[in-house]
């Protein structure tokens, strides 16, 4: 009976560990496909940088056509 429930937790334990190398096998593959997203992310853009002033606006503009005030 003892060797029965020895096998059993062995099973268990085995069962146990490969749930943890597969676990850990998938959260390094998803961290190296980020590491390799942040290496291909956008390239540089040579359009020049809204000002605040200029970025307000734009906004100001999207919340105005959002509610139907700007054609």
């Amino acid at each position: 009976m003892a060797d029965l429930i020895r096998d059993i937790l062995t099973g268990i334990g085995a069962l146990a560990l490969l749930a943890a190398v597969a676990v850990v096998a998938l959260a390094w593959r998803a961290f190296r496909r980020d590491q390799q997203t942040l290496k291909t992310a956008l390239p540089p853009c040579d359009l020049p940088a809204l000002s605040p002033e200029q970025h307000r606006r734009l906004l100001d503009d999207l919340e105005a056509f959002e509610k139907g005030e700007r054609p």
